[in-house]
């Protein structure tokens, strides 16, 4: 199910990006920081509610996930700061690139 949507969305958000291309208003920085907020989101989400909650497709079994859940949901929180700050970047509007 979730696989699906995530599909969906992909494309949905492939034709919303060719479109604000297609116009000129397409803004390349927040919508790079956007796809980073997207992955961290997805990625922490994921690592706390799929892998510690449900505890649903770990990473290695029959060992201790702990150090591998660990990095996955330090590498999303680290792809969700870069995406936080290229959108802060870009709440000025002279900011545009």
């Amino acid at each position: 199910m979730l696989n699906s949507f995530a599909w969906f969305a992909a494309i949905g958000s492939l034709f919303l990006f060719a479109d604000l291309r297609r116009r000129g208003a397409l803004w390349k920085k927040k919508w790079i920081g956007s796809v980073f907020l997207g992955l961290g989101t997805l990625q922490v989400f994921d690592g706390i509610v799929a892998h510690e909650i449900l505890r649903i497709h770990q990473v290695r079994y029959n060992v201790n996930t702990l150090p591998y859940d660990l990095a996955w949901n330090l590498a999303g929180g680290f792809l969700l700061l870069i995406g936080i700050v290229l959108l802060l970047q870009t709440r000025n509007p002279s900011s545009k690139s």
